[in-house]
């Protein structure tokens, strides 16, 4: 930002000196490649000192004056010539060489001290208007007559040029049109008719030029005695150049080109012809307005103008339609805010009437966008350019010809000389006559404005004609009393001397104002105020404060009361500038912001950057001096993103993407995704327009991890643009092909890897192959393998393995990943890599394949795939190709690849390839970019267990992806035939299991290991191997060569619950070494069968005591079983009615006797009941008998067998505690109910089944099944399956519990869920004292003969305990009412125990005592005997000094006839 006000207002407000030039110089100077104005161009800044005498004779000095020499009749260029050199001017500065670094927050950034740009742009800005005739500062002081040597009459010749001037004058002096509008009326401006002359008596200066090559310098000086002799000394000059003679071209023997830096370059104007614009999108799409690219036509030169404008007002919108009238737009700019304000409408505002097309708005901004001309070129001058448009010298190339290569150094001093000459004795005099005659004028004002009759007039009104204007035209007269001051004031800011130019510009607004000319108000108010800030900077010590409400008065003049935008905008630089010049940041921000608006995109980017830099220093005007943190950061990034904007509708690409950079350096990494996300999608657009692809890549692949709420064609539209650059990078060698692509996201933490077997698909629909690992299973799943390899392990070696260490076969993010897993050669690496498209929109990605490193044993040369893009095939390492995958919107999915080693070695897996493809539509591949995503280095979970991990943030290392090769193993192939898909709950199927060794070297020791016992069974094995066991192979062999199969039978028997049954078979085997050099490595082969089950058949059961009873002479347990089978089978097509074999116990402890009514065993149909009963009396042990009988069907055998496992399998699992722990009475009741309840009674039913063929459904075959029920415990219902609940017949209610406190032996409240618990312990142990009474019944006694009727009864007593126990019986009181009249209550016979009445025995665990007691019976009748007998037990728990006795509640029927004879 340059903030040097003087020497801007030095460069743009010059001394206009007009010049008339005859034919002959025009060859003259063309040796030099320039005109006579280009050639005094480097010499137009006058540095010499030059001294002027005020009215008063006061000198005044000129330290410098800058000098614009223009020929006379100097037209302003069309609106596309002026629009290509504003653009050229900006295009030309890329960059700024001064950067600062300051600091926002955390970050350093660098922004651009300065902005040459603006700098460039606002000069040529100020210096490409015309000239106006309310101000005459740009209007010409003096006029040089030129005429060579070589013409054949030059004094007559400088006749002719001064007659063309005077007729000028005499024109210029004529009125002009209205320069200002009432309320009601518009002003007509037409400043291009006439030159502006300063004044009718403007000096003449006449130069006489010599080419020393070709001319006589006698003849010359002859010629320049006469113009001295007829014009006077002080009014001629001789210039002699050209000293030398070279060529056009460079030679390489030149002096130091001055031209070069003040000349314009080539200016390619051209007329659009067709524009290619980016396809509409809908929102969220940037820049979809801005032409791709322009097929350029021939140029303009030489159209008319009215072609030119016509041609510049049919602009293109976005979406490739016309842009709207000049009343149709709208007044607001980019940043939302109004450019002025206005009751009188928007159009108004902006655009006023005019009737010249060169005026007005249309000769800078014009009505076409800066985009259509590109940002190509270099610094424009306005000096000397006069028809730059119109001339064939625009053809050639001022970069590479040679400007003033006659002209020796002594040639430029003398053209420097006679520039000097010039200022110092023709224009600084007629400029100090003319401050005197003015202020003369002025004064003579001033004193008229001042007197009483004046002052009246003014006060009263008056219908006198105002001075100085014509009556009835409202224009003002050349030479009235308001443009004198006027003059006066512009001469005075023209030499420096500011304070005057501010008394006479302040005294000339109020007649401006009195007048009502506006835009002579205006013009004076800015002026005023810009002469103010000069002063102050002039003379440090001045305290006069600057009128910065003069600058908003005249911006708003213009702009809304003449509605001259140019001079508006001028006006608004002006302003900007004097306050950034006071350190006013805050405000001169807010003018940059009222500047902006719709007419010219480049201009408001420029001054939108302006507005940036402001906000920028607001907080510390030396910011940009000194590290200091911004006071708007935000605002600062906020209006970069606008102004680059704009900067994109100009067609500024480089500019634009200069300043997102600098936006971006702020809302980096700040969490502002939505203006992070627009600066990426904007960049890359613009790196793609400029050719930098890799570039666009970079960009656009930050946009894929940042906003998601994009639209789906702002996404499509990115997708497409990203690929497509892509490609094209890849294919130039921009980018490489290994570049790490955005999209889809890898979430690599849960990357899951399988090493062994995969699922194969077997050709032959009726074979099934071993399912392997599923890499995808759950963790669930992953320990019931861990499992069952413990214990296929354990099987295979004969011996419980101390330090179980699995094999690595399935690595997760929560398996143990310390260690680097081991793999063998030709074994198959499974990956799962989690991938995620998380925008809106389908992706389609191809060719997918893993990346490795492989260092193989046999050298230590690391090898690798990654360098060849798209080659899967390797003599190391098989990598799996995928070659299309289509991801839907936000969709998640695993990618499943694998890779098998080769040789041994050391493999790492670094990463993922694949190729991004962009399509149409209509689903064709459009574009298509390769790239990868290569995988970081995986840490394991948090260490925290030693001190130093604890104080410190360490992390495990996970070699999921580093595997060790081992060299090869046997490779086993399981099959099996004879699968099902369907089966009934409980049926039994014979399988076949077929083992192919594949490999290249012998298996030995194969066994198996299943997850139950129940479900399968290997023939030839054992049957109590309940986890697993050792395959026998056919024809007693011990190993399987390559090459060699065995095929083996099994059965399967379905589980009980219906649905899809699964169950687990791991395979393992070893390889065959010689001798015993090493411990043998082994593998392992997964297999899960899928089965879906019918219900076929429900069962329950119950157990409970009976009374002990007599068998063999012996009195023994005794229990009894209620068994409920019902059918829940379909009576559909495929079943049709299920029959009861054999229902038997297979616990050899328990004697089974099957009650029915019926002799036969039911069949039964859909949803039909049977129930039965089961007595069990207790045997002795005997030996177990493993020979199995075998029925006629041969099916017998096997179904015992499955029923054995079952029974095995069943009695191997323990109940669950019912007690908390916590509670040591209660475990001690629970220690003693130990064996005291447990009954231990496999039931085994067999049955066969009816159902349809699956080759013929009118044939019924016959399966055969068996349900297993395990009744455990007494008093307790066991149903099969677990799930079904059995409806009772009636429905029992729930019984209220009361909350009684209970404490513990400690004296502790025991809690009510563990008084629950206590009370039904409690309840089980008082049923465990059985009893049984013996005697003879019924009894025939004569009452008549004896009163009393004494029976002998045998009371046994059982103890079921496991523990010794003391038992009392006792006969009740008989003048007590009976204990119980429950179950009968007619027995109300009363009847005396007659002897002992109390009896306490010791028991044994499990043992039996006998009692002989004496009933007295007084009447016939019948008696209920254990109405009136009491039995209890008492028992000592360990630790407890005192017994504890708990009364038995266990009620049997035992009843007495007693009658009479």
């Amino acid at each position: 930002m340059d903030s040097d006000l003087k020497y801007f207002v030095h460069r743009s407000f010059p001394a206009h000196i007009a010049t008339l030039v005859s034919p002959d110089v025009d060859s003259l100077v063309k040796k030099n490649n320039l005109t006579f104005n280009e050639t005094l161009l480097p010499f137009s800044e006058v540095t010499i000192e030059g001294i002027l005498r005020d009215q008063s004779g006061h000198e005044l000095k000129v330290n410098s004056l800058n000098l614009c020499f223009q020929e006379l009749n100097h037209k302003l260029q069309p609106p596309v010539i002026v629009r290509k050199m504003l653009s050229n001017v900006v295009a030309s500065q890329q960059q700024s060489a001064h950067m600062v670094g300051i600091s926002i927050g955390k970050k350093q950034i660098e922004v651009p001290k300065t902005q040459p740009w603006y700098t460039q742009w606002k000069e040529l800005f100020l210096n490409l208007q015309e000239v106006y005739d309310h101000e005459f500062i740009r209007h010409y002081l003096a006029c040089i007559f030129v005429v060579s040597t070589s013409n054949s009459n030059p004094l007559s010749q400088f006749e002719s040029l001064s007659k063309v001037l005077s007729q000028q004058t005499v024109e210029a002096s004529q009125p002009v049109g209205l320069v200002y509008q009432s309320s009601s009326q518009s002003i007509k401006l037409d400043g291009h008719k006439t030159p502006k002359i300063f004044s009718s008596s403007i000096p003449r200066y006449y130069l006489l030029l010599h080419d020393a090559m070709e001319g006589d310098i006698s003849k010359a000086e002859d010629v320049f005695k006469k113009m001295v002799y007829t014009y006077g000394a002080p009014n001629c000059h001789l210039l002699v150049i050209n000293s030398k003679q070279t060529s056009y071209q460079d030679d390489g023997n030149h002096t130091q080109d001055l031209w070069m830096s003040h000349l314009p370059k080539k200016l390619n104007i051209v007329r659009p012809r067709k524009l290619k614009m980016e396809p509409e999108a809908s929102e969220g799409v940037v820049d979809t307005s801005i032409p791709i690219s322009i097929e350029e036509g021939e140029p303009v030169i030489g159209e008319s103008q009215e072609a030119e404008l016509l041609d510049a007002m049919r602009e293109p919108s976005p979406g490739g339609k016309l842009r709207p009238s000049q009343s149709e737009l709208s007044l607001t700019s980019l940043s939302g805010m109004s450019a002025v304000n206005s009751p009188q409408g928007t159009n108004s505002i902006l655009y006023g009437q005019v009737s010249s097309p060169n005026m007005g708005r249309s000769m800078i901004f014009g009505t076409k966008n800066d985009s259509q001309y590109g940002s190509s070129g270099s610094l424009t001058s306005v000096q000397g350019l006069g028809p730059l448009a119109a001339s064939e010298d625009l053809e050639k190339d001022h970069s590479i010809l040679i400007h003033g290569s006659c002209l020796t150094a002594e040639d430029r001093q003398r053209i420097q000389t006679f520039v000097n000459e010039f200022y110092l004795k023709c224009l600084l005099p007629f400029i100090e006559g003319q401050m005197k005659s003015l202020y003369q004028t002025a004064m003579n004002r001033k004193n008229a404005q001042t007197s009483i009759f004046s002052a009246t007039r003014r006060f009263f009104g008056s219908t006198k004609t105002k001075q100085g204007i014509l009556p009835g035209t409202g224009v003002y007269q050349f030479d009235s009393p308001p443009l004198q001051v006027r003059r006066l004031a512009d001469l005075a800011f023209m030499l420096g001397h500011y304070d005057l130019a501010y008394e006479c510009y302040h005294t000339a607004k109020r007649d401006f104002e009195s007048d009502q000319a506006w835009i002579y108000f205006a013009g004076a108010l800015e002026m005023a105020a810009l002469s103010v800030a000069l002063h102050n900077i002039a003379n440090p010590s001045a305290t006069k404060p600057v009128p910065f409400r003069y600058f908003d008065t005249a911006f708003n003049t213009y702009s809304n009361i003449a509605k001259h935008r140019v001079l508006g905008i001028r006006s608004g630089i002006l302003w900007y500038e004097t306050l950034s010049q006071a350190k006013e940041f805050e405000e001169a921000a807010k003018t940059c912001i009222r500047l902006t608006g719709e007419d010219s995109d480049l201009m408001c980017a420029l001054i939108l950057e302006q507005a940036a830099h402001c906000f920028l220093r607001t907080i510390s005007p030396s910011i940009l001096e000194k590290a200091v943190l911004p006071s708007y950061p935000c605002r600062y990034a906020f209006h970069l993103i606008l102004s680059g904007h704009r900067f994109t509708k100009a067609g500024q690409r480089r500019h634009a993407a200069r300043v997102y950079l600098e936006a971006l350096r702020v809302y980096e990494e700040n969490g502002w995704i939505h203006g992070e996300n627009h600066i990426y999608v904007a960049l890359g657009k613009h790196m793609q327009y400029l050719k930098q692809l890799d570039k666009t890549v970079a960009y656009l692949s930050k946009v894929f991890g940042l906003n998601r709420q994009r639209s789906v064609a702002c996404q499509m539209s990115v997708l497409r643009d990203f690929v497509s650059a892509g490609e094209a990078s890849q294919r130039e060698g921009l980018v490489s092909k290994a570049i790490e692509l955005p999209i889809p996201i890898i979430d690599q933490k849960k990357v899951r890897v399988s090493i062994g077997l995969n699922q194969e698909i077997s050709e032959d629909t009726d074979v099934l192959l071993a399912t392997g690992i599923d890499v995808n299973s759950d963790d669930a799943l992953h320990q019931r393998w861990l499992k069952l390899e413990e214990s296929v392990i354990c099987q295979a070696r004969g011996k419980t393995v101390s330090l179980f260490k699995p094999k690595a076969r399935l690595l997760t993010e929560k398996t143990n990943n310390t260690n680097k897993p081991v793999c063998t050669c030709q074994e198959p690496i499974t990956f799962s890599i989690p991938v995620e498209n998380h925008w809106k929109i389908p992706l389609s990605l191809q060719n997918l394949y893993l990346l490795w490193k492989f260092k193989p044993l046999s050298c230590e040369v690391l090898m690798s795939n990654e360098d060849e893009f798209g080659s899967e095939d390797s003599q190391l390492v098989t990598t799996q190709l995928i070659e299309v995958v289509e991801m839907a919107p936000e969709a998640k999915m695993k990618v499943i690849l694998s890779l098998t080693p080769l040789e041994p070695g050391e493999l790492i897996v670094t990463g993922l390839a694949y190729t991004l493809v962009s399509k149409s539509s209509d689903g064709a591949i459009v574009n298509s970019m390769q790239g990868r995503k290569i995988f970081t280095q995986m840490v394991g979970p948090r260490l925290n267990s030693t001190p130093v991990e604890r104080k410190s943030i360490i992390y495990a290392k996970d070699f999921r992806l580093n595997y060790v090769v081992e060299p090869i193993m046997p490779r086993l192939r399981m099959s099996f035939q004879n699968v099902p898909d369907f089966l009934l709950c409980g049926e039994v199927k014979q399988i076949s299991v077929k083992i192919e060794n594949i490999g290249k070297t012998s298996a030995k020791n194969i066994c198996v290991a299943y997850s139950d016992p129940k479900f399968i069974w290997f023939e030839g094995t054992l049957v109590d191997n309940l986890w697993g066991t050792k395959l026998n192979i056919p024809n007693n062999c011990d190993s399987l060569v390559p090459g060699a199969s065995a095929v083996l039978n099994a059965w399967i028997r379905a589980t009980d619950e219906s649905g899809l049954m699964e169950f687990d078979l791991l395979f393992y085997f070893e390889e065959e070494i010689e001798g015993n050099s090493r411990s043998p490595r082994y593998s392992l082969i997964n297999h899960t069968f899928q089965i879906l089950l019918n219900d076929s058949l429900m069962m329950s059961g119950k157990a409970y005591r009976r009374p002990v009873e007599l068998k063999d002479n012996e009195y023994t347990d005794s229990l009894s079983v209620a068994l409920r089978l019902t059918s829940r089978h379909l009576s559909s097509e495929g079943l049709g009615f299920l029959s009861i074999d054999d229902v038997n116990v297979l616990n050899d402890e328990w004697e089974a006797t099957l009650i029915r009514d019926a002799e036969l065993l039911p069949d039964l149909k859909p949803f039909q009941e049977a129930v039965m009963n089961i007595t069990c009396a207790a045997t002795r042990p005997v030996e177990p008998v493993n020979d199995i009988e075998t029925n006629d069907d041969g099916c017998i055998d096997v179904l015992n067998i499955m029923a054995q496992r079952c029974m095995i399998s069943s009695q191997s699992s323990s109940d669950q505690n019912l007690v908390n722990d916590e509670i040591a009475y209660g475990k001690k009741l629970k220690k003693l109910l130990d064996g005291a309840l447990d009954a231990r009674l496999p039931i085994c039913v067999k049955w066969k089944a009816y159902v349809n063929s699956d080759e013929d459904t009118a044939t019924k075959q016959t399966v055969f099944g068996i349900h297993f029920i395990y009744i455990q415990t007494l008093n307790k219902i066991y149903r099969i399956p677990a799930s079904v609940a059995i409806v009772p017949s009636s429905q029992t209610k729930e019984t209220k519990i009361l909350n009684f406190v209970t404490f513990d032996e400690n004296g502790e409240v025991i809690k009510g869920d563990d008084q629950r618990l206590l009370a039904t312990l409690e309840s089980e142990i008082s049923r465990c004292i059985c009893y049984r009474l013996d005697y003879k019944s019924p009894v025939c006694h004569d009452f008549s003969k004896s009163r009393l009727c004494l029976v002998p009864v045998k009371i046994v007593v059982f103890n079921s305990f496991r523990k010794e126990v003391d038992v009392r019986v006792a006969a009740m009181d008989p003048r007590l009412p009976p204990r119980n009249q429950l179950y009968h209550p007619e027995a109300m016979t009363p009847f005396s125990w007659v002897g002992t009445s109390q009896t306490w025995r010791t028991l044994q665990p499990r043992s039996i005592t006998e009692l002989n007691w004496t009933l007295c019976a007084s009447m016939p009748g019948t008696y209920c005997l254990d109405n009136r007998l009491k039995i209890d037990c008492r028992i000592t728990f360990d630790g407890e000094e005192k017994p504890r006795v708990f009364g038995q509640v266990l009620k049997f029927d035992f009843e007495l006839l007693v009658t009479s004879p």
